[in-house]
């Protein structure tokens, strides 16, 4: 006889799976073939997508890199890594506006999102029309980049005819709203801008939706404190990366050092950087990838993996190491099929912080932030990178900081978004016999 159980409930802007749409219990998904295929494949597929990313930044003729950021979209895209593949389909449009294939692939990825109850405010259904719009307007260019497949496909896609806005515009006149605009960084059930913000204006809405638990449990799931304390952590990121790179645009491009600044600092005579403007950058790129690291303990706890948490690495988490050496998708959560997309894309995003992975750079520098010294300089003089520094220019410095900030929203959102398929099928077999027990935000 199957258990009662209850549902510890929280609003949210993180819409729900559609669970008929989701494997029974034991069946083997085509989701779950296609993950461990392509994991089988994830060296070959990290290289493919570091290619890509050398491509794009090493031409930057509009249509070359236009396509080389698609093409990383897409294999982004197909191993379940959709926030990282949006990002990368409006940086190929950025580059090649004509590009009817990535505005048609974005369209598909939205209709995904939408048909799967992620966003509920209406302005993916907007996004959706804007994309498609682009894709219908440029299909000789989809032709030509993609074939006739592509352009036929995209021709039977219909507009949803949606009035919403494309999305939360922000305070006009707030730099700080502005700026996690440009660079995608709401915490929030959105692809595009703030989303929409609670009655208290506060827009970093995305949470945990709801965990079922046994009837008469009274404690609440651990889950909710560990989500609040990974938010915290990235606003906290984001926050310093905001203002840090604020200062550095206000002070002479980083040459001088700050008023405010108390320290005094010895001249090494090759345009180092030395001071709490360079510190800062260099703690807010920390803060935001130790966040990997608590996410993969926060999926240990809630899915009740059992690693001891303080052996619990996000580099690690999702595989483990069988017989041969070989590494294979976490079986303690792989077997849930409806976690298969889940745990690849994970699984992957790790693999990119290897040596030649898209992440590699971002990996490095916070090794170097953690455990030795990261040396922010002027590229004016030639500094060796070695055992103990980590030479790296202000320029690149801001850029892997965003670029942290950016991973770490990604692997929070499908943390989330994991948490909430896992509960949709918990729902399904629940036979009805479930209750709310509505979990009020903190005023």
């Amino acid at each position: 006889m199957r258990p009662e159980r209850g549902t510890t409930s929280a609003n949210s802007q993180l819409g729900t799976v559609d669970a008929k749409s989701l494997p029974m219990q034991g069946e083997v998904s085509d989701a779950e073939t296609r993950a461990a295929k392509r994991w089988a494949h994830r060296d070959r597929l990290r290289l493919v997508r570091s290619g890509f990313s050398t491509a794009a930044d090493l031409d930057t003729e509009g249509h070359t890199e236009g396509m080389a950021l698609c093409n990383l979209a897409n294999t982004l895209d197909h191993s379940g890594r959709w926030i990282e593949a949006y990002e990368a389909y409006t940086r190929a449009l950025k580059a090649d506006p004509t590009n009817g294939n990535a505005a048609g692939n974005a369209a598909v990825l939205i209709d995904r999102a939408i048909q799967s109850g992620w966003d509920f405010e209406g302005h993916l259904c907007s996004l959706y029309d804007h994309y498609l719009t682009m894709a219908h307007a440029n299909r000789d260019r989809t032709i030509e980049v993609a074939g006739e497949g592509a352009a036929a496909r995209f021709d039977q896609m219909q507009l949803l005819g949606s009035h919403e806005m494309l999305h939360q515009v922000g305070a006009s006149d707030d730099d700080y709203q502005q700026w996690i605009i440009d660079h995608r960084l709401a915490l929030s059930a959105s692809l595009e801008g703030l989303g929409k913000s609670d009655r208290e204006g506060r827009w970093d809405t995305a949470n945990i939706r709801q965990v079922t638990t046994p009837v008469g449990q009274e404690t609440m799931p651990p889950i909710f404190a560990l989500v609040n304390l990974l938010k915290a952590d990235f606003l906290v990121a984001r926050r310093l990366a905001f203002d840090t790179t604020q200062r550095i645009a206000t002070s002479a491009d980083g040459w001088k050092q700050e008023a405010s600044d108390p320290g005094v600092y010895s001249d090494t005579l090759d345009y180092s950087i030395y001071g709490t403007l360079s510190s800062s950058l260099v703690l807010a790129h920390r803060a935001a990838i130790d966040m990997l690291d608590k996410t993969a303990v926060a999926a240990n706890e809630h899915f009740e993996v059992g690693d001891d948490p303080q052996y619990v690495s996000f580099r690690r988490f999702w595989t483990r190491t069988v017989k041969g050496g070989s590494a294979v998708l976490r079986p303690e959560l792989f077997a849930k099929s409806h976690l298969a997309s889940s745990v690849l894309a994970m699984a992957e995003l790790a693999h990119d912080m290897l040596d030649d992975g898209i992440y590699a750079h971002a990996q490095e520098v916070r090794h170097a932030g953690t455990h030795r010294f990261v040396l922010v300089h002027h590229s004016l003089h030639e500094i060796e990178t070695n055992a103990a520094v980590q030479a790296i220019d202000l320029n690149h410095m801001v850029e892997t900081t965003m670029q942290a900030l950016s991973v770490a929203r990604a692997a929070f959102l499908y943390l989330v978004s994991m948490v909430d398929v896992d509960e949709s099928i918990k729902q399904r077999h629940s036979d009805g016999l479930v209750a709310p027990i509505h979990v009020w935000n903190v005023s």
